[in-house]
């Protein structure tokens, strides 16, 4: 299948020798097929659309969706060909084979703007890593593993980071506590 779309932005970033490429590009949102929701085979994992992961996205993208390219890690996808107009400034996403090609990680970022767009038109851009190539299965599954394995951060860690204990450490430094 042949999906083909405006883009805000391309850059092919690394090439390997053995032929495989890595690109990645920025579009509005609105600009992610919506046929991509057939395509998720490659990827280990279901969207749980309500945890807290999919709604923070949902958040982002209706209340501060020019946040969404900044705070989000975008989708990951596994094609057989990527190419960019620069004429036109547009991308042609090529998936053959469901078993093989199609988003390899960031479902519920994909299943996120899918939900707001269901309801309303959403200005915010979104980034699409594509990685290109004939990919044997042990290749395929060792991307997609890797792609997968990321935690999401403890609430105290965040808020460590933003100093909201700082009170709290001070008055604990009081020799007479």
């Amino acid at each position: 299948m042949i999906f083909k779309f405006k883009v805000s932005s391309f850059r092919n970033q690394y090439e390997s020798p053995d032929g495989r490429r890595l690109c990645a590009f920025t579009t509005p949102v609105s600009n992610i097929p919506a046929e991509w929701e057939e395509w998720r085979d490659v990827n280990v994992r279901d969207t749980n659309m309500r945890g807290d992961v999919f709604n923070a996205i949902v958040d982002t993208l209706r209340n501060e969706p020019d946040e969404m390219i900044f705070r989000n890690l975008g989708i990951t996808i596994l094609a057989p060909e990527v190419e960019f107009d620069n004429k036109n400034n547009e991308v042609v996403v090529v998936f053959a084979d469901k078993a093989k090609h199609g988003i390899a990680n960031g479902g519920h970022t994909f299943s996120a703007i899918r939900e707001v767009l269901r309801t309303e038109h959403i200005d915010a851009e979104v980034k699409v890593e594509c990685i290109v190539g004939n990919l044997e299965t042990d290749t395929r599954v060792s991307i997609v593993d890797g792609r997968n394995r990321s935690r999401s951060v403890q609430a105290y860690t965040l808020e460590n980071a933003r100093k909201s204990y700082a009170p709290i450490e001070h008055a604990l430094t009081n020799p007479y506590y």
